[in-house]
Order: structure tokens, then sequence, then C-alpha cells
């Protein structure tokens, strides 16, 4: 079944109401159709004009998904960005607006003393290499998943 432009103009306004998507979503979207490539560039400009399309708020809707909910680490979030084709000056910004510092720090080390807690509170090499590696797979940077260590280190030694 061909759809004709002003149907798949109505699929993609829907496609894209129903959740924030970015420009690389939707163009892959886009190419299923039978469309020259005036038509989806027409399609595509349309709905960036109309706001169904903005993936300086997709990146910043991301962002704050993946870390408040799913506990991701900038570098993670970003790479994950970047595989989407969301610009550099786009992830910089949403990362800089949707993730507050302290959270973060916070975040991070909550994670670690998760980690800990589920080695048995060991702080062997192994269990310490095992905590550094869990929360470089959650993406987030060498030098807090450092300190995070350090802290969980220096909060066990302190416990009575």
């Amino acid at each position: 079944m061909v759809l004709s432009f002003e149907q798949v103009k109505v699929k993609l306004a829907s496609y894209c109401a129903y959740q924030e998507r970015c420009s690389h979503e939707v163009l892959e979207k886009l190419k299923a159709y039978s469309l020259t490539e005036d038509e989806m560039i027409d399609l595509m400009r349309w709905l960036s004009k109309e706001r169904y399309l903005d993936d300086l708020r997709f990146a910043k809707e991301f962002v704050h998904g993946k870390f408040y909910i799913k506990k991701w680490g900038r570098v993670k979030i970003n790479f994950e960005l970047r595989k989407k084709g969301i610009i550099e000056r786009f992830i910089s910004r949403a990362l800089a607006e949707e993730i507050n510092e302290e959270d973060y720090r916070s975040t991070a080390i909550l994670l670690a003393e998760k980690k800990f807690v589920s080695l048995g509170r060991s702080l062997s090499p192994q269990a310490q290499k095992k905590i550094l590696s869990y929360l470089q797979q959650k993406g987030f940077e060498w030098n807090i998943v450092k300190e995070c260590l350090e802290e969980v280190i220096q909060h066990e030694k302190n416990r009575p």
C-alpha cells in the first residue's frame, strides 16, 4: 500500500507526538515510505517548523531519562546520543542543563556502594576492580569512578 504525502505527514506527526524523536529516527522511518528526496526534506522541515521534531529537546529528554532513571553516566549518554546523530553542541548543552553535578556524584557513589554490598563488602583487589568496572560500564568518567571507590573504601574503614 502506497501512502500519499499527506498521509505520511499525518503518520509521522503522530509518530513524533507519541514520544520524543530525533531527526535520525524520523529519517529512518521516512525511508520506509515511497517518497522522493525533496518530499522527505519537506517533511523533515515541516516537522521541525511545527515543533514535532527538535533534536535539542530530544537530547535533553534522553539525558534526563538515562541519568535519573537508568543511572547512566555522561560517557555512555554521550556515546548513545552520538549514535543517534545528535550534534556535539546539543549533547553538551543537554548534559550541562539536565544533570545536576551534586546528583551526578551522589548517584555514582550510591552505585559504588550498592556494588560493594553486593560483593559481600569485600575490599579485595578483585572486588575493587569489579566496582571500578561496573561504574565504567554505567558510563561514569574515570576520575569520578576512582573518587567513588576511594570514598567507599574510606567509609568502610571508618565503619564501627
